[in-house]
């Protein structure tokens, strides 16, 4: 039962240390250093860091449709305002200054709504 909750905890921890990679592309590149946003670009990048996103939301429709999650797990979905405000200022201003920061907060929340899906009667 833990596979529901854990993977979209998982997505966006990747997704702030692909936003940490996006932000510092230029100097890892410099440095000689080979993270994913170096080898595809940024563009390419940012396509996957939107990604990572979208399927840490959508991931749970299978989970209630084929792993039996709880509704509950649909909670998430109140995130998911934040992360799109958040995902379109980063790509309309492409300041990555603020980038890991703005992640983090949708990451954050959520954790919180998977936690609170937990306590909720079954």
């Amino acid at each position: 039962m833990a596979l529901p909750y854990s993977l979209p905890v998982g997505l966006t921890v990747a997704s702030i240390l692909l936003a940490n990679n996006l932000r510092d592309v230029d100097k890892d590149r410099e440095h000689g250093r080979r993270t994913i946003a170096v080898l595809v670009g940024r563009s390419r990048g940012t396509l996957v860091l939107l990604c990572l996103i979208a399927s840490a939301f959508l991931w749970s429709v299978p989970a209630f449709l084929v792993l039996s999650a709880p509704i509950s797990v649909f909670l998430i979905w109140l995130a998911l305002p934040v992360a799109v405000k958040g995902c379109s200022d980063l790509v309309k201003a492409k300041s990555w200054d603020a980038s890991v920061t703005v992640i983090a907060r949708t990451h954050t929340l959520v954790g919180l709504l998977l936690t609170v899906s937990l306590l909720l009667p079954h």
